[in-house]
């Protein structure tokens, strides 16, 4: 997954207060919990920043990990891209434009990491069960505790934001 981190762009967006956001779109993979905090330490974003994700799933753990920095952050959430426009040097604020996505699979877990979610009906939200290509009794196991890690983190996380 890759990460992209946008503050506001001219001095009038930070007298308002400016904008913060991140990108988080791609593949899911096995490590991105750990870079996506790499992210967060160089990049420094304050409370109020919104994460727009664009993802069609992957590795759920690591999913699950990005959560929960997503929700320990009291970040809110949103289905799609948010990017800067080609600045021409004129105006107080710098264009920006925001570009439906999807959030499928394990990114849905990112997705409930939000203190607030939001979606527009142009974008897909999708989930599935999960299973390992072998169904071999280790993998069985395996499954099982990832499904009790699906449900804590749920319930973490909850149809409401938690104080």
């Amino acid at each position: 997954m890759q990460f992209e981190y946008t503050e506001p762009q001219t001095e009038l967006e930070k007298l308002w207060g400016g904008f913060y956001c991140i990108n988080a779109f791609g593949r899911i993979e096995i490590g991105d919990g750990p870079k996506f905090g790499k992210f967060l330490q160089v990049t420094g974003p304050p409370p109020l920043t919104a994460v727009y994700i664009d993802s069609s799933g992957g590795d759920v753990e690591a999913a699950l990990e990005v959560g929960r920095s997503i929700r320990q952050a009291s970040w809110s959430t949103t289905v799609g891209r948010y990017t800067l426009e080609q600045a021409n040097g004129e105006g107080f604020v710098t264009p920006r434009k925001r570009g439906d996505g999807q959030c499928l699979s394990a990114a849905t877990l990112m997705y409930l990491g939000g203190r607030l979610r939001y979606f527009s009906d142009r974008c897909e939200f999708g989930v599935h069960r999960f299973s390992y290509a072998n169904p071999w009794p280790e993998n069985i196991e395996k499954s099982q505790i990832l499904a009790a890690k699906i449900a804590k983190y749920v319930e973490e996380t909850g149809p409401h934001p938690h104080p």
